[in-house]
Protein backbone atom coordinates (compact mmCIF):
# COMPACT_ATOMS: atom_id res chain seq x y z
CA UNK A 1 0.00 0.00 0.00
CA UNK A 2 1.35 3.79 -1.01
CA UNK A 3 1.92 6.27 1.75
CA UNK A 4 -0.80 8.95 0.66
CA UNK A 5 -3.31 5.73 1.00
CA UNK A 6 -1.87 4.26 4.13
CA UNK A 7 -2.35 8.04 5.66
CA UNK A 8 -5.85 8.58 3.88
CA UNK A 9 -6.80 4.40 6.18
CA UNK A 10 -5.59 6.23 9.43
CA UNK A 11 -8.06 9.40 8.46
CA UNK A 12 -10.55 7.81 7.89
CA UNK A 13 -10.86 6.25 11.02
CA UNK A 14 -10.48 9.95 12.82
CA UNK A 15 -6.93 10.91 13.58
CA UNK A 16 -4.79 13.04 11.93
CA UNK A 17 -1.44 12.36 10.82
CA UNK A 18 1.34 15.08 9.84
CA UNK A 19 4.75 14.36 8.07
CA UNK A 20 7.66 16.21 6.90
CA UNK A 21 10.48 14.69 5.07
CA UNK A 22 13.69 16.10 3.50
CA UNK A 23 17.26 16.56 2.80
CA UNK A 24 18.89 18.58 4.99
CA UNK A 25 20.52 21.40 2.77
CA UNK A 26 17.53 20.86 -0.16
CA UNK A 27 15.18 23.78 -0.32
CA UNK A 28 12.08 21.55 -0.26
CA UNK A 29 10.52 18.84 1.19
CA UNK A 30 10.46 15.97 -0.83
CA UNK A 31 7.33 14.99 1.15
CA UNK A 32 4.84 17.06 3.26
CA UNK A 33 1.41 16.59 5.01
CA UNK A 34 -0.10 18.56 7.09
CA UNK A 35 3.28 19.41 7.59
CA UNK A 36 2.97 22.69 9.12
CA UNK A 37 0.11 22.28 11.24
CA UNK A 38 0.68 22.43 15.08
CA UNK A 39 0.28 19.00 16.98
CA UNK A 40 1.20 17.84 20.71
CA UNK A 41 4.36 17.89 21.01
CA UNK A 42 5.05 15.16 23.10
CA UNK A 43 8.52 14.55 24.05
CA UNK A 44 9.82 16.29 20.53
CA UNK A 45 9.82 19.56 22.78
CA UNK A 46 13.01 17.95 24.41
CA UNK A 47 14.86 19.34 21.43
CA UNK A 48 14.12 22.59 21.71
CA UNK A 49 14.82 22.16 25.39
CA UNK A 50 18.24 20.84 24.15
CA UNK A 51 19.17 23.38 21.60
CA UNK A 52 18.23 26.49 23.86
CA UNK A 53 20.85 24.47 26.88
CA UNK A 54 23.67 23.94 24.32
CA UNK A 55 22.71 27.53 23.07
CA UNK A 56 23.51 29.13 26.23
CA UNK A 57 26.62 26.77 26.45
CA UNK A 58 27.83 28.27 23.46
CA UNK A 59 27.38 31.44 25.09
CA UNK A 60 29.32 30.82 27.64
CA UNK A 61 26.09 31.49 30.20
CA UNK A 62 26.54 27.92 31.44
CA UNK A 63 29.22 24.40 30.96
CA UNK A 64 28.15 21.35 30.28
CA UNK A 65 29.99 20.56 34.03
CA UNK A 66 27.74 22.63 35.57
CA UNK A 67 25.83 20.78 38.32
CA UNK A 68 22.75 21.08 39.64
CA UNK A 69 20.76 19.49 42.56
CA UNK A 70 17.04 18.18 41.57
CA UNK A 71 14.40 19.72 43.38
CA UNK A 72 12.07 17.22 44.96
CA UNK A 73 9.11 19.01 43.13
CA UNK A 74 10.66 18.25 39.59
CA UNK A 75 10.46 14.66 40.17
CA UNK A 76 8.08 12.51 37.90
CA UNK A 77 8.76 8.95 38.77
CA UNK A 78 7.96 6.18 35.97
CA UNK A 79 8.68 8.81 33.44
CA UNK A 80 12.70 8.50 32.79
CA UNK A 81 15.17 7.28 35.09
CA UNK A 82 16.11 10.29 36.82
CA UNK A 83 13.94 10.24 39.67
CA UNK A 84 15.03 6.46 40.88
CA UNK A 85 18.25 7.25 40.80
CA UNK A 86 19.98 7.95 44.95
CA UNK A 87 22.08 10.95 43.83
CA UNK A 88 20.22 14.74 43.16
CA UNK A 89 23.30 16.36 41.99
CA UNK A 90 24.19 16.07 38.32
CA UNK A 91 26.12 18.33 35.72
CA UNK A 92 23.85 19.64 32.85
CA UNK A 93 25.83 17.58 30.43
CA UNK A 94 24.27 14.78 31.99
CA UNK A 95 20.74 15.94 32.30
CA UNK A 96 20.68 16.36 28.71
CA UNK A 97 21.89 12.68 28.05
CA UNK A 98 19.03 12.39 30.62
CA UNK A 99 16.77 14.16 28.28
CA UNK A 100 17.52 13.40 24.83
CA UNK A 101 18.63 9.20 25.50
CA UNK A 102 16.22 8.05 28.20
CA UNK A 103 13.72 11.30 27.38
CA UNK A 104 13.23 12.27 30.88
CA UNK A 105 10.77 14.67 31.79
CA UNK A 106 12.70 14.98 35.58
CA UNK A 107 15.69 16.36 33.31
CA UNK A 108 13.60 18.70 31.56
CA UNK A 109 12.32 20.44 34.58
CA UNK A 110 15.54 20.98 36.14
CA UNK A 111 16.98 22.12 32.87
CA UNK A 112 13.56 24.24 32.57
CA UNK A 113 14.78 25.95 35.87
CA UNK A 114 18.46 26.46 35.20
CA UNK A 115 17.52 27.99 31.51
CA UNK A 116 14.36 29.82 32.51
CA UNK A 117 11.31 29.20 30.22
CA UNK A 118 12.16 32.47 29.23
CA UNK A 119 15.35 31.58 27.37
CA UNK A 120 13.94 28.82 26.37
CA UNK A 121 10.72 30.62 24.55
CA UNK A 122 13.57 33.21 23.22
CA UNK A 123 15.49 29.83 21.58
CA UNK A 124 12.20 29.11 19.84
CA UNK A 125 11.43 32.50 18.92
CA UNK A 126 15.28 33.28 17.49
CA UNK A 127 15.13 29.91 15.95
CA UNK A 128 11.51 31.26 13.97
CA UNK A 129 9.62 28.09 15.39
CA UNK A 130 6.45 29.87 15.26
CA UNK A 131 4.08 27.25 15.83
CA UNK A 132 5.59 25.75 18.87
CA UNK A 133 4.85 26.84 22.15
CA UNK A 134 6.36 25.45 25.51
CA UNK A 135 4.33 25.18 28.21
CA UNK A 136 6.04 24.60 31.13
CA UNK A 137 6.08 22.74 34.65
CA UNK A 138 3.01 24.15 37.07
CA UNK A 139 0.96 24.35 33.80
CA UNK A 140 1.23 21.57 31.60
CA UNK A 141 -1.18 18.66 32.54
CA UNK A 142 -3.19 16.29 29.93
CA UNK A 143 -5.13 19.24 28.69
CA UNK A 144 -2.60 22.19 28.34
CA UNK A 145 0.49 20.90 26.33
CA UNK A 146 3.35 22.02 24.27
CA UNK A 147 3.05 22.29 20.64
CA UNK A 148 5.14 22.19 17.76
CA UNK A 149 4.88 21.26 13.92
CA UNK A 150 6.30 18.66 11.93
CA UNK A 151 8.27 20.84 9.50
CA UNK A 152 9.54 22.98 12.19
CA UNK A 153 11.21 19.62 13.61
CA UNK A 154 13.15 18.64 10.58
CA UNK A 155 14.04 22.31 10.32
CA UNK A 156 15.62 21.37 13.53
CA UNK A 157 17.23 18.33 12.94
CA UNK A 158 18.46 19.58 9.72
CA UNK A 159 19.87 22.50 10.61
CA UNK A 160 21.79 20.37 13.16
CA UNK A 161 23.00 17.79 10.57
CA UNK A 162 24.00 20.96 8.45
CA UNK A 163 26.14 22.36 11.28
CA UNK A 164 24.40 25.91 11.45
CA UNK A 165 22.58 25.48 14.41
CA UNK A 166 25.73 25.10 17.01
CA UNK A 167 29.37 25.06 17.48
CA UNK A 168 30.95 21.63 16.56
CA UNK A 169 31.39 20.39 20.00
CA UNK A 170 27.89 21.53 21.36
CA UNK A 171 26.63 19.72 17.49
CA UNK A 172 28.46 17.09 18.22
CA UNK A 173 26.88 16.27 22.08
CA UNK A 174 23.51 17.12 20.48
CA UNK A 175 24.02 14.07 17.68
CA UNK A 176 25.71 11.54 20.01
CA UNK A 177 23.14 11.89 22.13
CA UNK A 178 20.57 11.40 18.97
CA UNK A 179 22.57 8.47 17.83
CA UNK A 180 22.20 6.58 21.69
CA UNK A 181 18.53 7.10 21.73
CA UNK A 182 15.95 3.96 22.00
CA UNK A 183 14.66 3.29 19.07
CA UNK A 184 13.26 -0.35 18.93
CA UNK A 185 9.55 0.97 19.38
CA UNK A 186 9.26 3.73 16.90
CA UNK A 187 10.35 4.96 13.39
CA UNK A 188 13.22 2.65 13.29
CA UNK A 189 12.01 -0.80 14.51
CA UNK A 190 10.03 -1.73 10.77
CA UNK A 191 13.25 -0.17 8.67
CA UNK A 192 15.47 -2.61 6.78
CA UNK A 193 18.35 -1.22 8.58
CA UNK A 194 21.03 -4.36 9.09
CA UNK A 195 23.42 -1.82 10.63
CA UNK A 196 25.72 -5.07 11.35
CA UNK A 197 25.46 -6.12 7.59
CA UNK A 198 29.02 -5.21 5.61
CA UNK A 199 27.03 -3.02 3.20
CA UNK A 200 24.16 -1.30 5.94
CA UNK A 201 21.58 0.78 4.29
CA UNK A 202 21.40 2.93 7.50
CA UNK A 203 25.30 4.07 8.29
CA UNK A 204 23.78 6.15 11.25
CA UNK A 205 20.58 6.96 12.76
CA UNK A 206 19.23 9.78 14.89
CA UNK A 207 15.97 9.83 16.44
CA UNK A 208 13.94 11.55 19.24
CA UNK A 209 10.32 9.91 19.26
CA UNK A 210 7.57 10.58 22.24
CA UNK A 211 3.98 9.54 22.97
CA UNK A 212 1.20 10.93 24.65
CA UNK A 213 -1.86 8.56 25.57
CA UNK A 214 -3.51 10.78 21.97
CA UNK A 215 -0.60 11.41 20.31
CA UNK A 216 2.66 9.49 18.86
CA UNK A 217 5.36 11.30 17.71
CA UNK A 218 8.68 10.36 16.11
CA UNK A 219 11.53 12.33 14.55
CA UNK A 220 14.78 10.93 12.53
CA UNK A 221 17.87 11.50 10.17
CA UNK A 222 19.03 8.40 8.54
CA UNK A 223 22.23 8.61 6.60
CA UNK A 224 22.68 6.08 3.77
CA UNK A 225 24.95 5.63 0.64
CA UNK A 226 22.57 7.56 -1.24
CA UNK A 227 22.42 10.77 1.18
CA UNK A 228 20.82 11.14 4.37
CA UNK A 229 16.59 11.56 4.98
CA UNK A 230 15.03 13.53 7.35
CA UNK A 231 11.59 12.56 8.73
CA UNK A 232 9.54 14.08 11.34
CA UNK A 233 5.46 12.20 11.99
CA UNK A 234 3.31 12.71 14.24
CA UNK A 235 -0.16 10.77 14.82
CA UNK A 236 -2.90 12.33 16.64
CA UNK A 237 -6.26 10.93 17.74
CA UNK A 238 -4.98 7.71 18.60
CA UNK A 239 -6.84 6.37 21.56
CA UNK A 240 -4.83 4.92 24.03
CA UNK A 241 -6.02 4.79 27.64
CA UNK A 242 -3.85 2.22 28.83
CA UNK A 243 -0.67 0.72 28.29
CA UNK A 244 0.51 3.97 26.48
CA UNK A 245 4.13 3.33 26.68
CA UNK A 246 3.63 -0.28 25.28
CA UNK A 247 5.89 -1.08 22.22
CA UNK A 248 3.09 -2.58 20.70
CA UNK A 249 0.41 0.03 21.24
CA UNK A 250 -1.28 0.85 17.34
CA UNK A 251 0.05 4.14 17.41
CA UNK A 252 3.59 3.08 17.90
CA UNK A 253 2.87 0.85 15.30
CA UNK A 254 1.20 3.13 12.83
CA UNK A 255 4.12 5.95 12.84
CA UNK A 256 6.60 3.22 12.04
CA UNK A 257 4.91 1.59 9.27
CA UNK A 258 4.39 5.11 8.06
CA UNK A 259 7.95 6.06 8.49
CA UNK A 260 8.85 3.00 7.37
CA UNK A 261 6.81 3.20 3.85
CA UNK A 262 8.22 6.54 3.35
CA UNK A 263 11.99 5.57 3.79
CA UNK A 264 11.41 2.30 1.40
CA UNK A 265 9.72 4.56 -1.03
CA UNK A 266 12.98 7.47 -1.12
CA UNK A 267 15.70 4.93 -0.90
CA UNK A 268 14.29 2.81 -3.62
CA UNK A 269 13.66 6.09 -6.01
CA UNK A 270 17.55 7.35 -4.83
CA UNK A 271 19.45 4.04 -6.03
CA UNK A 272 16.87 3.65 -8.68
CA UNK A 273 16.42 -0.15 -8.00
CA UNK A 274 14.30 -2.67 -5.53
CA UNK A 275 15.12 -2.55 -2.14
CA UNK A 276 15.52 -5.81 -0.15
CA UNK A 277 12.90 -7.33 1.58
CA UNK A 278 12.33 -5.90 5.40
CA UNK A 279 15.03 -6.98 7.90
CA UNK A 280 14.02 -5.66 11.10
CA UNK A 281 16.87 -3.55 13.24
CA UNK A 282 18.51 -5.69 16.10
CA UNK A 283 17.11 -4.41 19.63
CA UNK A 284 18.14 -1.10 20.67
CA UNK A 285 22.00 -0.64 20.93
CA UNK A 286 23.65 1.90 22.33
CA UNK A 287 26.01 2.92 20.21
CA UNK A 288 4.03 14.10 -3.06
CA UNK A 289 6.10 17.08 -2.51
CA UNK A 290 4.92 19.89 -0.63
Amino acid sequence: MKLLEKIARIEARGSTVGICAGIPGAPRCIFAHNAARPFPAASSIKLFVALAALEAVARGEVALDTKETVRAYERMPGLGVLAELSSATHTLRDLLYYLLVHSDNTAQNTIERMLTVRRIEASIAEFGASHTHYVPLGVRNEHVRSRTSPREVLRLLAGLWEGTLLPADERHFFLDCLARTRTTHLGLRTLPCALNTRRPLITAHYTKGGKVPDTVTDNLLLATPQGTLGISVFLHGITVTRYANNVDHAGTRMVANLVATLFRTWYTRARRGPLPPKTPCKKDRTSRSS
